[in-house]
C-alpha cells in the first residue's frame, strides 16, 4: 500500500455522462457482468477523463466526468450493508488505476491519467477487505481508519488544500479543476460518523461544501438505516445519488423522496446492480467486476 502523503499535498451536484437510450424501470433485468478492463478496451480512451461507474442495461457505460468544472461533483452510493457498499465504489477507482496503466498505449502520450493526474485515499474500518488492486495502487495514497490519528491529519490537511486552492483559483481561471484531482471514499460512514472529533467533522463538511470547485471529490458510501446519523447539510452537497439493493422499508428522509415518489423496487435489485438517476431518467446500472 502506497502510504505517501506527499500525494495529497501536504500537502454541486455531479454529472453522469451515457448515451440518450434508456430502459424503463419496470424492463426485465438482463445486464450481464463485464470487467473494468473489458469496457474500458471497448469504449476508451477517455480523454475527457471520465471514471467508470457501471454498464447500463442498454449496454452503454455510466461514467463521472469529474474534469467537467460545471458538472462534476460528490457522489453518495446508498446500499444495506458494508460489502455492497464495496462493490458499488471499488470500480470507480479501479478504472482509474486502469486508464493511468493504459494511457500510454491508446494514446501514445505521457501518462496522463497517472498519480500526477489522479490519486484517491480510503476512510474505512480495518474489518473492510479492500481490493489489493485498488489498495496497492500508485494512486492510492492510502487507506485510513477515520478516527484515527491518521485520519484526522488527513482530513485536516484535506481541508488546507481545498482552501489553499480556492485561493489559488481566485487569482486565476475558476474553471480550471486543479490537479491532481482528489477523489475521497468515505466507507460506511454512519458507522463512524459519531465517533469523529468536532473538527474532523467540521473538515468533511467543509470538503463537502467548497471541494468540489477545488478539485477534491467525496465518494460517500451509506447504509440506508443511517441516514439519519448524518448532518443534513453534508449529505445535501452529494447531489449525485446512486441506490443499491435494500430490502427494507426506506427512512423518512428527504433524500429518499425522489426514489420513493418513482416507486423504485430497490429490493428486487441483484447484487452488483444500482439505480441511479440522470439526465431526468431513472436507469439501472451494473458495476463491473474488477
Amino acid at each position: 500500500m502506497n502510504t505517501d502523503l506527499a500525494l495529497w499535498e501536504f500537502g454541486d451536484g455531479g454529472a453522469m455522462v451515457r448515451s440518450h437510450v434508456s430502459q424503463p424501470a419496470s424492463a426485465r433485468l438482463r445486464v450481464a457482468r463485464p470487467s473494468v478492463a473489458d469496457v474500458l478496451a471497448k469504449w476508451g480512451p477517455w480523454v475527457c477523463c471520465m471514471a467508470l461507474l457501471g454498464v447500463c442495461e442498454d449496454g452503454i457505460p455510466l461514467a463521472a466526468r469529474f474534469f467537467d468544472s460545471r458538472r462534476n461533483g460528490h457522489y453518495v452510493f446508498f446500499a444495506d450493508d458494508a460489502a455492497a457498499q464495496t462493490a458499488l465504489v471499488e470500480p470507480v477507482l479501479y478504472s482509474v488505476v486502469v486508464q493511468g496503466r493504459k494511457y500510454n498505449h491508446w494514446m501514445r502520450e505521457g501518462d496522463g491519467y497517472g498519480p500526477e493526474r489522479w490519486s484517491f485515499a480510503i476512510f474505512s474500518s480495518n474489518a473492510v477487505a479492500w481490493n489489493g488492486r485498488v489498495r496497492e495502487a500508485p494512486h492510492c495514497g492510502g487507506v485510513y481508519a477515520p478516527a484515527s490519528d491518521a485520519g484526522r491529519g488527513v482530513a485536516l490537511s484535506l481541508r488546507g488544500v481545498v482552501e489553499r486552492r480556492l485561493a489559488l483559483a481566485a487569482q486565476g481561471d475558476a474553471h480550471q479543476v486543479p490537479e491532481p484531482m482528489m477523489l475521497v471514499v468515505l466507507h460506511d460512514i454512519g458507522s463512524f460518523w459519531a465517533s469523529l472529533p468536532a473538527d474532523v467533522q467540521g473538515a468533511w463538511l467543509a470538503v463537502a461544501q467548497h471541494g468540489r470547485r477545488a478539485g477534491v471529490f467525496l465518494l460517500t458510501t451509506v447504509r440506508y438505516g443511517d441516514v439519519g446519523l448524518l448532518p443534513k447539510a453534508f449529505l445535501r452537497h452529494h447531489r449525485m445519488r446512486l441506490f443499491g439493493r435494500s430490502l427494507g422499508r426506506l427512512p423518512d428522509a428527504a433524500i429518499f423522496r425522489d426514489v420513493m415518489r418513482a416507486g423504485a423496487d430497490l429490493a428486487s435489485l441483484p447484487d452488483g446492480m444500482a439505480l441511479v438517476k440522470t439526465e431526468g431518467t431513472w436507469m439501472r446500472y451494473m458495476t463491473p467486476s474488477l
